[in-house]
């Protein structure tokens, strides 16, 4: 029995559509599937499924090319192509908000942008150790609560 996620084979088609130069119908396509279906899966998702097929396409593209089919490694190269454009249409965004305790409002601290996923918060055991500050008194940067590197 196989048990799979059916936006993944719903983008499998899309994929296609698309390669065919049909995206507004995959757009479409993914709609009508989503709708009937009823599954609110995000768009962010849907690109996911799209560039992970068109990888796997190429995979594909690329084991026909070594055994000698010469269009196949220009297939390959269009397919893989159009993968970033769906990585990057299907990235997560991540807010963190946050504060030192007893300011109530988290909006006192400068915004720092993530570099890459693998950044922590720190853990309420850290958090605990930090004694209550009122925000009126120390800002931000004179508080314990650093981003874990």
């Amino acid at each position: 029995m196989r048990w799979l996620d059916g936006l993944d084979d719903a983008a499998f088609l899309a994929m296609d559509l698309e390669r065919l130069g049909a995206g507004d119908l995959a757009k479409q396509f993914t709609r009508w599937y989503s709708e009937y279906s009823g599954d609110p899966a995000p768009q962010a998702l849907r690109h996911h499924y799209v560039a992970y097929r068109e990888v796997v396409r190429a995979k594909v593209a690329c084991i026909r090319a070594g055994q000698g089919d010469l269009a196949a490694a220009g297939e390959a190269r269009n397919l893989v192509a159009t993968v970033p454009r769906h990585l990057r249409a299907g990235a997560a965004t991540v807010v963190m908000v946050g504060g030192p305790p007893g300011t109530g409002n988290p909006i006192h601290g400068e915004p720092r942008p993530l570099v890459n996923a693998s950044q922590a918060l720190p853990s309420p055991s850290v958090t605990a150790r930090a004694a209550p500050i009122a925000h009126e008194t120390a800002p931000i940067a004179d508080s314990e609560y650093r981003l874990m590197e």
